[in-house]
């Protein structure tokens, strides 16, 4: 990482947002929204922490991600593993983009902790019209 430090900052420079979202319970039969944000930026990444609230496998559901208010998914995938680059299941990984830091089995009090960083794949941003 480099820093620098200015006497002021360009008009157009970039800033760091983070979110966090949280459902305990979780709602039943209904997609759970990482993040809806509007404005200009550049999705860096997601991580997913979770503390299972009961037995079984906790990532079924294909990830949709929808840019700039579109009515169809502009990306789909084919379920959470896949999204953060493994199969079938999370197992302890810790690659530079994809990884799971904490992956403890499926029985009730289990964590998982499973990070994907979008910098080799970003999140398309629609051109500007001209």
């Amino acid at each position: 990482m480099d820093w620098g430090k200015f006497a002021k900052l360009p008009d157009d420079a970039g800033y760091l947002h983070a979110h966090y979202e949280q459902q305990l319970p979780p709602a039943k039969d209904r997609p759970f929204t990482v993040l809806d944000v509007k404005g200009r930026g550049v999705y860096v990444g997601t991580v997913l922490n979770v503390l299972q609230a009961e037995r079984g496998w906790l990532g079924e559901g294909d990830e949709f991600i929808y840019v700039d208010g579109a009515k169809k998914a502009s990306i789909e995938g084919t379920g959470t593993e896949d999204y953060f680059n493994d199969a079938w299941t999370l197992r302890v990984s810790d690659g530079p983009y994809t990884g799971v830091s904490i992956g403890e089995g499926g029985s009730a009090g289990s964590r998982l902790s499973a990070y994907r960083w979008h910098i080799p794949d970003p999140i398309p941003q629609p051109i500007a019209a001209v």
